[in-house]
């Protein structure tokens, strides 16, 4: 058995079976956005959109709440501050993309390479073998000297 990019801790038949699946999916939905993205230029595609973009949308929209869960899963490396914000609105903007082909269309064609590649490379960068601390409570903060833009001193 040739070792995949997903990583999984058991070598349970299932588990193989499941990560290849989620490999091949993973696989699909890169290769099916790409070809959108060639195929149609964002914007100058009309509603009602073509059926088969439609179809490769519906399925870039199932496989997303699994890109973000295993993004987030304990098998991966801990996301970075930026990872977590992209995931976040993902999180926030699938159910809209549900409701709106338009929404979900522009969504796919300007992010959708983004989180299929967090996911690319979750499966790459396995997770330490210590286990991640809970997240903190409460929003997350820039320093103070990032926060505040730069302004000139005046003498």
């Amino acid at each position: 058995m040739t070792d995949t990019p997903i990583r999984i801790s058991e070598d349970r038949p299932e588990a193989v079976a499941a990560s290849a699946l989620f490999q091949e999916q993973l696989i699909e939905a890169a290769w099916e956005l790409r070809w959108a993205q060639e195929a149609y230029e964002p914007g100058e595609v009309l509603e009602p959109f073509p059926r088969v973009l439609t179809d490769a949308l519906a399925r870039f929209l199932n496989l997303a709440p699994a890109l973000i869960a295993y993004v987030r899963g304990p098998q991966t490396a801990k996301p970075s501050a930026h990872a977590e914000l992209l995931l976040d609105y993902f999180e926030t903007s699938l159910e809209l993309a549900r409701q709106s082909d338009s929404y979900g269309m522009a969504l796919w064609f300007a992010e959708g390479e983004q989180l299929i590649g967090l996911a690319q490379t979750a499966a790459e960068t396995p997770a330490a073998s210590t286990p991640r601390p809970a997240p903190a409570a409460g929003p997350v903060r820039a320093p103070l000297s990032t926060a505040l833009p730069a302004t000139p001193r005046s003498r």
